[in-house]
């Protein structure tokens, strides 16, 4: 009887870890239907001044979220981060064959001040975390670093070029798979944020 005993509590204890394990531990997995469920935040980070803002401006004036839920979709064939972003239903204005985000609910990337070899402005960001495992490839440039396993990184990628069905990878410099790391995406965040960058 114990060892019966022991056997159902074993049985009874894994099922409970698994219903406990949070959402992301699934994102990117698809079901047995297809469906594949991410959570999908897009926040405003850093708001800009007024002045900053174009004449007319009705989205946003505050910091904060947009929208933080979970978005599903069904595999026809391979979604892409991208298909998450606009299934938050979030209005949003595309560029350059709908591979980029100009605005989110009004608010557009402002450029502040740049020139030669600077740039300061505001910008829609994405930030993806990593599946349980990384593998890299190649070295890492000294100007970066690889994200870990379910840790956030900053997508080197734009959203329509992430594959969000299995391992995708990431090339530390776009076009050059030398280098880079492969990891499956459990969770995005489009975040605006004031930038500043120097090269």
């Amino acid at each position: 009887m114990k060892k019966g005993m022991k056997r159902f509590l074993g049985i009874v204890l894994a099922m409970v870890m698994m219903l406990s394990m949070s959402l992301t531990a699934f994102a990117a997995t698809p079901n047995a239907n297809g469906d594949i469920t991410v959570p999908v935040t897009v926040t405003i980070e850093d708001m800009p001044d007024a002045s900053l803002l174009p004449a007319g401006y009705t989205g946003p004036t505050t910091a904060g979220d947009l929208f933080n839920s979970t978005v599903t979709l069904n595999r026809q064939e391979f979604v892409q981060a991208m298909d998450f972003i606009l299934g938050t239903d979030v209005p949003m204005v595309l560029t350059g064959n709908d591979e980029y985000i100009q605005s989110v609910d009004g608010l557009a990337n402002i450029d502040v001040e740049f020139g030669a070899n600077y740039y300061k402005g505001y910008s829609w960001m994405i930030y993806m975390k990593a599946g349980n495992s990384v593998e890299l490839v190649g070295t890492v440039p000294s100007w970066t670093t690889a994200p870990t396993a379910n840790s956030w990184f900053e997508s080197p990628l734009n959203a329509a070029n992430v594959t969000l069905d299995g391992s995708q990878f990431f090339p530390y410099t776009y076009g050059d798979n030398t280098a880079g790391f492969a990891t499956s995406v459990e969770g995005i965040i489009l975040k605006y944020v004031y930038t500043e960058m120097t090269w």
